[in-house]
């Protein structure tokens, strides 16, 4: 609560929102009980009052996205009240904004990762989509392809899209129109040592083929089934 109200009464004190961010994102990284805390003492809003002002320091994008991350991680009411706070257009907006920043890139990406978590259950992949998540992470794949925990973030993401919401099928639809599955192919080509890597963008590539043969085809003459093959076995267990 302390660290919420001096957010809250000092919001033009950058290096203050920077520090403070960081805090909340480690604490709800400890426990789902933390999270609640946070979330109950109106902790949501003063971390999007930081991204909101996001052009003045890096570091408060980072650690605001972070701090998003870690509480949509811990709990589906999180993500939803993150959501009806109008979080995911301002992460969306940071990630559109900062292409050449692996950094930032990395931990937008993470939020949009954590945010669209808990399959048809979740509504926020509509949200999402609606403001050129979709179109984004795969940009930063394609900008940033040596960034193996980005990929990672990215493939995730994208997996948890292929499901989410009551119309998954139009996140499908999205994803493959957007160039999806060309970048998951590239990144199963790329960091075929990568297990974490591997394991997401074939989740991925799996959801978004599922009952959809013109989808299929398209994975299949896109060489698909010879890297996945490949990936399994290099990482059978």
């Amino acid at each position: 609560e302390h660290i919420v109200h001096a957010m809250r009464n000092h919001s033009e004190h950058m290096e203050l929102q920077v520090a403070a961010c960081a805090a909340l994102a480690n604490l709800a990284h400890t426990s789902q009980e933390r999270t609640a805390m946070i979330v109950n003492a109106g902790g949501i809003r003063p971390v999007l009052q930081a991204l909101k002002y996001r052009w003045r320091d890096r570091r408060a994008m980072q650690n605001a996205c972070t701090a998003l991350e870690q509480m949509a991680l811990g709990l589906a009411e999180s993500r939803l009240e993150i959501a009806l706070a109008g979080g995911i257009p301002l992460v969306v907006e940071t990630l559109r904004d900062n292409p050449q920043d692996k950094y930032v890139q990395r931990t937008a990406c993470a939020a949009l990762e954590a945010l669209s978590i808990g399959g048809t259950e979740n509504e926020n992949g509509a949200a999402i989509a609606q403001t050129g998540g979709i179109e984004h992470l795969i940009s930063a794949m394609r900008l940033h392809p040596g960034e193996i925990l980005l990929q990672g973030h990215c493939t995730s993401a994208i997996a948890n899209l292929a499901v989410s919401g009551s119309d998954s099928h139009q996140r499908r639809a999205e994803i493959v129109q957007a160039g999806g599955i060309e970048q998951l192919l590239t990144t199963l080509q790329d960091h075929g040592g990568d297990s974490w890597v591997q394991g997401h963008s074939c989740s991925a590539l799996a959801r978004l083929a599922t009952n959809d043969t013109e989808t299929q085809r398209a994975l299949v003459t896109a060489g698909g089934t010879r890297l996945i093959a490949a990936a399994m076995q290099r990482h059978p267990t």
